[in-house]
């Protein structure tokens, strides 16, 4: 576990430019901005995310968190930037 750890604050250490305050996500989210891309292109395939049937958690809470990222203006931004 230290060596992934250690990994993992190497990476954050080099890519400073690539992380971003979700303003959206709970707790003072970072993220990066491929992973802020990526989010928001998941959210807008989601054609409708039937929330009230869906039965397992998991995706309950992910299709949940889609949903704030749909309209987001970073994200729109983002997708902007990387088309």
């Amino acid at each position: 576990m230290g060596s992934t750890l250690a990994a993992a604050e190497e990476w954050i250490n080099g890519n400073q430019g690539e992380l971003i305050h979700c303003p959206h996500q709970p707790g003072g989210l970072m993220i990066s901005r491929t992973a802020c891309v990526k989010r928001h292109w998941a959210a807008e395939r989601e054609k409708d995310p039937d929330l009230i049937h869906e039965k397992d958690i998991f995706m309950y809470r992910w299709k949940k968190g889609l949903l704030l990222c749909r309209e987001c203006c970073i994200g729109r931004a983002l997708m902007g930037l990387a088309s």
